[in-house]
């Protein structure tokens, strides 16, 4: 393989090393989004967890402060009730005592149903504070991981364009040229193989004249893609 050629693959495997590192830099801004999405979501359910909570023990108070307020009833109408002479006022006092009591009741079976809805609300809270905390660690552990990744990041690409300015003198000045070109218009490698008599980029036939070009260490670019070809066993 011609020197140029092994100086311009060189240069390359720096590029798409950076490539990768800027490419990975640009996903975490995302994915860290993605992560405080996640512990909002969380915030916001264990948030409702304890509001249903407070909203069965108000509810159960309410109750509660309406049944004391018919016992209190009960106990004003029987106290009434001894001052009164009629015998209909009387029966009146008596059936909406018995209505009250009746009242009461129903609220009593709420009561019980409600002190079984709070015990399960509790129960629902404690196993959300834990999944809470659960999430919460994880986030704030991959959000470290992130920060050190963004660390190693900078580092790695700081290191590598020193590396790369080094040996870019290297390289032919006509290649770096056409090479700049391609990969700043392209995502793909600038400099690929031609392989069983295609490109390596586009996956279209190579000519015979392009691939003996190639063996021979010449310079050629695709004619579909104009990306530069370079043939594996080309001659030294």
């Amino acid at each position: 393989m011609k020197n140029w050629v092994s100086n311009i693959l060189t240069v390359q495997q720096y590029d798409m090393k950076l490539r990768d590192l800027e490419t990975k830099y640009r996903t975490i801004p995302g994915e860290r989004a993605k992560l405080r999405e996640e512990y909002e979501a969380a915030k916001a359910q264990l948030a409702a967890a304890r509001e249903n909570v407070n909203r069965v023990e108000q509810t159960q108070k309410q109750t509660e402060g309406e049944i004391a307020a018919l016992n209190d009833k009960i106990r004003k109408t029987l106290t009434q009730s001894a001052m009164v002479k009629k015998n209909a006022e009387y029966q009146a006092m008596m059936t909406d005592i018995e209505t009250t009591k009746q009242q009461i009741s129903e609220l009593e079976t709420c009561v019980i149903e409600l002190i079984d809805e709070q015990e399960k609300a509790r129960k629902a809270l404690a196993d959300q504070e834990k999944e809470f905390a659960a999430t919460e660690r994880q986030i704030r552990e991959e959000l470290e991981e992130f920060k050190q990744l963004i660390e190693y990041i900078k580092a790695e690409a700081v290191k590598l364009k020193k590396e790369k300015k080094g040996f870019i003198s290297r390289v032919e000045l006509n290649v770096l040229n056409i090479y700049q070109n391609i990969l700043t218009r392209d995502t793909g490698k600038p400099v690929v193989p031609i392989a069983n008599g295609v490109c390596g980029h586009c996956s279209l036939k190579v000519t015979p004249q392009v691939t003996n070009q190639a063996k021979k260490g010449e310079l050629v670019l695709c004619d579909n893609c104009s990306h530069i070809l370079y043939h594996p066993d080309s001659e030294p």
